[in-house]
């Protein structure tokens, strides 16, 4: 009979030793006594299971770790084995590829948190919400986010195939993107109407406070007396570049803190004397996938009463992930404090609450909660027949072929559009066509910014908001 590995016993004693440093002694015991279990069942892998001899026992006791890890129900926490710690702490000066979108695991599958304006995902047609039920035709199924990303990106010029399940659409389908060097421009604005400017801003990185700065110079040029910024399907960036441009609307107070067990965790970003852009009436538009930095400005200007926020709830990413690096050359990332509102709202989301507690669930306190709700038609819940009209509409190409051949529409286009489809028995409503064409010729003119206040109806409560 083979007899239990003594190295990965004394492997094991050592992180029994490691971890129960700094807790109360009848913890400790209670502690020690449970470890027992993993060799216990290492020994009976060992003498018993039917490939035992091939079995590599480092993954046994990282294969254990993670499993302690996932107990904590949350996305953000994971362990990290040492060839993907090397590469979080490198920093060269090469240059890898990506696809330019943010993903997450909702109801336990891969998910499209929002691709990234003018990235090869947005331009691929990748949508906010998308599963992703594949990668190079492996299964995600038990995935987490950080080996996604791994498998995602690669070097430029190189492709991958995601497998995409949608809504609306019956069958999963394939969509084969080059990797590219992900240079994003994170704002975009136009002069809607009369004196009313717009900003849209698509993730929060170094140079978007500077950005907004010119954007916001250049309106003002042009006559803007009164701003919208949107920030629905921008799934967040950078703390500092969240601070910053919050501060470019405050003259004083407090942004954003944050809050963890850790004495160097808790910290409060206050708004810094200086010049702030003119004090004009702002509306900030959000809606469900509205995420991280995103949250953290939307919460800044409700709280400190400089902005009306419109739309719909937001995503409720509001955590701090520190890396702890273990002794063999692997790390945990850990959850170690979360985000709260200048009024004391915290923003995150209790994934452990939210299974096991039905009224956290259905109240929904995280996230930011709009001033105004507005929904627009495509954010709505579909019927199981608007649905499959919806995948008609995807499989006769209409729109597709149409932004083709046109860098706009008018309500003539619309129309004929309209027609066509009932002529093949297609019933969809008229602004839930000028969003899909919307979406559509975004994908293919990124410099363009397109909008219609016939079909949004967040963008037109924003507009009217000011209006008044």
């Amino acid at each position: 009979m083979r007899r239990f590995s003594l190295g990965l016993l004394i492997v094991i004693l050592i992180v029994s030793s490691v971890s129960i440093s700094g807790i109360s002694q009848n913890t400790s015991n209670e502690i020690l006594n449970k470890l027992g279990l993993i060799p216990e069942v290492i020994k009976i892998i060992e003498d018993d299971f039917v490939t035992g001899d091939a079995i590599d026992k480092k993954e046994l006791i990282y294969g254990a770790l993670r499993g302690i890890l996932s107990t904590l129900e949350d996305p953000h926490t994971r362990f990290v084995p040492p060839q993907d710690f090397i590469e979080m702490k490198e920093e060269t000066s090469g240059e890898f590829g990506g696809l330019g979108m943010y993903i997450g695991i909702e109801d336990g599958i891969l998910t499209v948190i929002s691709p990234i304006d003018g990235t090869p995902a947005f331009k691929a047609g990748v949508k906010a919400k998308d599963k992703i039920t594949k990668i190079d035709d492996v299964s995600t199924e038990g995935i987490d986010v950080h080996q996604a990303v791994s498998k995602l990106k690669g070097k430029p010029g190189t492709k991958v195939t995601i497998t995409i399940l949608r809504r609306g659409i019956e069958k999963e389908f394939d969509l084969t993107i080059t990797r590219d060097i992900i240079k994003i421009r994170s704002v975009k604005s136009i002069m809607l109407k009369d004196d009313i400017g717009y900003i849209r801003v698509s993730t929060f990185n170094a140079h978007t406070q500077d950005e907004i700065k010119d954007a916001f110079n250049d309106l003002q040029r042009k006559g803007m007396k009164k701003l919208v910024i949107d920030l629905r399907y921008n799934a967040g960036g950078l703390l500092k570049s969240a601070v910053m441009v919050s501060d470019l609307f405050l003259k004083k107070g407090l942004i954003v803190s944050t809050k963890g067990r850790a004495f160097d965790q808790n910290v409060n970003y206050e708004a810094q004397d200086g010049d702030p852009l003119e004090e004009i009436p702002v509306v900030v538009i959000i809606n469900d996938r509205s995420a991280s930095a995103s949250e953290i400005v939307a919460g800044a200007l409700q709280d400190n009463k400089r902005a009306t926020i419109v739309g719909r709830q937001s995503y409720g990413k509001g955590s701090v992930q520190s890396v702890k690096g273990l002794s063999d050359g692997s790390a945990v990332s850990l959850t170690t404090a979360e985000y709260y509102t200048p009024s004391g709202k915290n923003i995150n989301i209790d994934y452990l609450k939210l299974k096991k507690d039905k009224e956290y669930a259905k109240n929904k306190p995280w996230g930011i909660k709009p001033d105004v709700i507005a929904e627009n038609s495509l954010d709505k819940e579909f019927t199981a027949l608007e649905l499959l009209h919806m995948y008609y509409l995807a499989e006769t190409k209409i729109i597709f072929e149409f932004a083709k051949e046109n860098t706009d529409y008018t309500d003539t286009d619309v129309n004929e559009i309209m027609n066509k489809l009932k002529e093949k028995n297609i019933n969809i409503e008229e602004d839930r066509i000028r969003l899909s064409l919307i979406d559509e010729l975004s994908r293919r003119n990124e410099n363009r910014v397109y909008f219609d206040l016939k079909a949004d109806s967040q963008l037109l409560t924003a507009v009217n908001i000011l209006q008044k």
